[in-house]
């Protein structure tokens, strides 16, 4: 009697015209919440990790990160440029301190505790590429963040882990 409708009037397949329209309201409930100004905002965080080269795996220093921010889209996107301090560079024959800047971009969709981050690097007067995930717990404009991440490079990549604290105005 009746015909399963396979085709609405403008010709798209209904599944196919359903997916559409879920990725439409999923799209919009990741983005509820966006404000249309910018806002600032800084994180801190210590790091540590290992470099894996040819010859093996060996610790890195232990690092700190400060990094100032840019938030877009009500803060689901974050451009950040960390300064990294090396701690323990002297032990392994190095300076006191040494300092590095990431760039980095920040993905953080509201109402999921996952984060992404695409990472830049200067390594060996080259510029390096990688990524970090993490889980991410907070109220309002504080939160703190636990990631671990991999730079690609082209004497050595690094692994590392990472535990901060953001603060967004």
């Amino acid at each position: 009697m009746f015909r399963e409708q396979t085709h609405n009037k403008g010709g798209i397949p209904v599944h196919t015209f359903n997916k559409i329209l879920g990725a439409f309201v999923a799209f919009g409930l990741t983005t509820a919440t966006a404000e249309a100004a910018p806002s600032v905002g800084v994180s801190t965080s210590v790091g540590a990790g290992a470099s894996l080269s040819d010859s093996g795996a060996g610790p890195l220093p232990t690092n700190i990160m400060v990094a100032p921010s840019l938030g877009l889209l009500g803060d689901v996107v974050r451009v950040e440029v960390g300064i990294l301090a090396e701690l323990d560079s002297a032990e392994l024959g190095g300076p006191a301190v040494d300092l590095g800047l990431r760039p980095m971009l920040l993905i953080d969709p509201p109402l999921i505790p996952l984060h992404a981050r695409l990472i830049t690097s200067f390594q060996d007067n080259a510029l390096s590429l990688g990524a970090a995930g993490g889980i991410n717990l907070g109220l309002g404009p504080v939160q703190a963040f636990a990631e671990v991440g991999y730079i690609p490079g082209t004497i050595e990549s690094v692994v590392e882990g990472r535990l901060g604290a953001s603060l967004s105005f």
